[in-house]
């Protein structure tokens, strides 16, 4: 059966894992935590609760290894990402010449003067 195990050289004496634990089995003794074996029911809750990684689970005397957390990778802009900012950077210049040449269509309309009739 598992059970907890501190390591002492890393703990420092938070007390989260016996906040965490939820059968009491974790005390704290001379500012560090120590585990009550036959109260500890290997459910692991004071394992995923230390910020440090001193709890540790153990089956018959051997250390249980924890999974290892994949790697952090490193941001690399998408290609597409990229030719996206172009595609609208060059959109940005067709929509600008299209409202010029509406501007001046519009402009012209307003100062042509109006046709003048001879009806009397």
């Amino acid at each position: 059966m598992e059970k907890a195990w501190v390591d002492a050289n890393v703990c420092r004496g938070c007390g989260v894992c016996a906040a965490a634990c939820t059968v009491g089995a974790i005390h704290m003794v001379g500012g560090k935590a120590r585990v009550d074996e036959a109260a500890c029911t290997g459910c692991g809750a004071c394992v995923d609760a230390c910020p440090l990684g001193a709890m540790q689970m153990v089956a018959q005397g051997e250390l249980i290894p924890t999974p290892e957390a994949a790697p952090p990778t490193a941001y690399r802009p998408s290609p597409l990402g990229t030719a996206g900012a172009a595609a609208a950077f060059a959109g940005a210049g067709l929509l600008a010449r299209a409202v010029g040449s509406l501007a001046r269509w519009v402009g012209g309309q307003l100062t042509r003067r109006p046709a003048t009739s001879n009806a009397a």
